[in-house]
């Protein structure tokens, strides 16, 4: 049993069943690396079959093919070149994602904004997020719960105030006291760090999208 995911840089993929049947929603969901439970949610243009027992079966559909990856960290160009930033939107695109490469403009909420907005079209498989963040017991005048900001202490993300719809394939979001974010960020391969983070250019290569 096999997927043939065509990933071709839009705001969706196509999922072609290997068997003529079609196959299981829960191997499509490995596939794709997303919830099973939660299909009706991401799953898009789905064509039916029934299996020799009357089980759902799905021969295609549509799945997110989107990865938001949202910088709001120091030293622009230089700073993405020391965290391996350019290198990894470059293989999620090679890999035939559509990398919605976003850049802090100072907005407030920019970045909640983006996933909102591509997780509310079907749209939103993985985000990608470098810059700053504080935690529930840190003193912050728009919000006490914890959330993600910009080099300017903007805020761009509330984990109060956002809650995914559908868990990702993945959310990797590399700032300080961002572990508060699994909560608010759903995804099936999380990776946030407690306490401070001191990205060193040695240390941030371990952690290069593969």
């Amino acid at each position: 049993m096999a997927w043939d995911l065509r990933r071709a840089g839009g705001g969706k993929a196509i999922a072609v069943s290997d068997e003529r049947a079609g196959e299981s929603i829960a191997s499509l969901a490995a596939a794709a690396g997303l919830a099973a439970e939660e299909f009706d949610l991401w799953a898009s243009d789905v064509v039916e079959g029934i299996g020799p027992m009357g089980e759902r079966l799905i021969k295609q559909a549509g799945i997110p093919n989107v990865i938001v990856a949202y910088w709001a960290g120091n030293l622009g160009a230089i700073g993405r070149w020391w965290v391996d930033w350019n290198a990894n939107v470059k293989k999620m695109r090679k890999r035939g994602f559509l990398v919605d490469e976003l850049f802090s403009t100072g907005a407030v909420l920019e970045y909640q904004t983006a996933l909102n907005t591509r997780q509310n079209a079907g749209e939103l498989h993985g985000t990608y997020f470098w810059g700053h963040g504080f935690s529930p017991d840190m003193r912050h005048k728009t919000c006490s719960r914890g959330g993600l900001v910009n080099r300017n202490k903007t805020r761009t993300l509330s984990f109060q105030e956002y809650h995914s719809r559908y868990h990702l394939a993945f959310a990797y979001v590399f700032a300080c006291h961002s572990s508060h974010g699994a909560e608010a960020i759903l995804a099936m391969d999380w990776r946030g760090f407690e306490g401070v983070l001191v990205p060193w250019n040695p240390w941030s290569r371990l952690w290069k999208w593969n």
